[in-house]
């Protein structure tokens, strides 16, 4: 299964289907019966991801070279390349928000 299906059933408002957790065990279900779908969907989203972070690392430059340095002065560059690592930082730490009982390790980190 494409990954683009996996986030498009990810990204569905479930709330009011109240079925959110039984249509989630049966998808796990099936990616666990299924190792080559699964490694193909964590291929997927590997591409997926890496992709997303060459883009987003790409816009102040882009920014920079397009407007020019009158509209878009050399700080708001810098500014917009540390907010694009401020994202980047948060979603470095997904794969440890996965693991079960993510929000107690990540507490036990902080402190």
């Amino acid at each position: 299964m494409p990954v683009w299906r996996l986030l498009a059933f990810v990204s569905v408002d479930w709330s009011s289907w109240g079925g959110l957790n039984e249509a989630l065990r049966l998808y796990i279900e099936y990616l666990l019966k299924n190792p080559n779908v699964l490694r193909l969907v964590l291929r997927q989203l590997t591409y997926l991801v890496v992709s997303m972070r060459q883009k987003l690392l790409a816009i102040p430059g882009k920014l920079y070279s397009r407007l020019g340095p009158e509209r878009f002065p050399r700080e708001a560059a810098q500014e917009c390349e540390m907010c694009i690592h401020e994202v980047l930082e948060e979603l470095s730490k997904f794969p440890e928000c996965v693991e079960p009982n993510w929000l107690d390790k990540l507490e036990e980190k902080e402190v």
